[in-house]
C-alpha cells in the first residue's frame, strides 16, 4: 500500500517521507498534527474529529492465520477456542475480540504477531493476506510456513487519513484521490501491486480464493 500512496502522491506533484512507526503511535501523531497523514486507516465515525478521510480506499479482508489447520473459523470464533490471538494494537476489531473466548495478545503491528506465531508463540494471527505475501518475499518468513484457517473474518475498507491540524489537509486529500484516479486509468495501480506480487494466484497459494 505505501507504494500505491507514494505514487499517487507523485502524479499530483507531491514528494512523500514516509516514517514506519506502530499503529498505535501513528495515528496519536497524526491527531497531534506531528504527521500529515496516516496510511491504513479503517473508518472510525470517532476518528472524523482528527482526520479528513481519503474517498480512495483500498479493501481488504482479514484472515486468521495459523502454523497447521487443526481448526477452521467457519461460524464463529469459537470454533478456534481455547486458543491465544494476536491482534495489532490499535486495530478496530479489538473490542469486539477481547469479548471472546479468544486469550488475546496485543503486538505493535501485524508483522511482530506474524513473527510470534512463526515461533509458536501464538496460536492464531489476525493479519492481511497482502502482509503475509510481503513477509514471505521479504524473507520474514518462510513459504508455507502459515496457512490461512477458514473465511475471512471480516471485509474492511482502509483509506489514508489527513490530519485536520494540518490547515491543507483538505488540499492533500484531494490531491492524493487525483492522483490514485490516474494510476487507475493508467493500469498502473494493477502493476504496482503485481510488483508485490499480489494477484490471484500469489494468494491461491495462502489458500485463498478472490474473483
Amino acid at each position: 500500500m505505501t507504494d500505491l500512496v507514494v505514487s499517487a502522491f507523485h502524479e499530483s506533484g507531491y514528494a512523500v517521507t514516509v516514517t514506519m512507526l506502530p499503529w498505535k503511535r501513528a495515528l496519536l501523531k497524526g491527531e497531534e498534527g506531528e504527521v500529515d497523514a496516516v496510511l491504513g486507516a479503517s473508518y472510525l465515525k470517532e476518528r472524523e474529529a482528527c482526520f479528513l478521510y481519503s474517498q480512495w480506499c483500498y479493501r481488504v479482508e482479514p484472515y486468521f492465520f495459523c502454523m497447521a489447520r487443526e481448526k477452521e473459523y467457519e461460524a464463529s470464533v469459537e470454533d478456534l477456542c481455547p486458543a491465544t490471538l494476536g491482534v495489532y494494537r490499535g486495530s478496530v476489531f479489538l473490542k469486539e475480540l477481547a469479548e471472546t473466548c479468544l486469550t488475546i495478545e496485543e503486538g505493535n503491528d501485524h508483522e511482530q504477531n506474524l513473527k510470534k506465531l512463526g515461533n509458536e508463540r501464538l496460536d492464531y494471527a489476525l493479519t492481511h493476506p497482502e502482509v503475509v505475501l510481503y513477509m514471505v518475499q521479504t524473507g520474514a518468513i518462510s513459504p508455507g510456513l502459515l496457512h490461512v484457517c477458514g473465511k475471512p473474518y471480516a471485509q474492511d475498507a482502509v483509506h489514508v487519513v489527513f490530519s485536520r491540524r494540518n490547515g491543507k489537509a483538505a488540499q492533500l486529500a484531494a490531491a492524493f484521490d487525483e492522483g490514485m484516479l490516474k494510476l487507475l486509468q493508467s493500469g498502473e495501480y494493477d502493476a504496482i501491486l503485481k510488483r508485490h506480487g499480489i494477484d490471484n494466484e500469489a494468494l491461491k497459494e495462502l489458500g485463498i480464493m478472490r474473483r
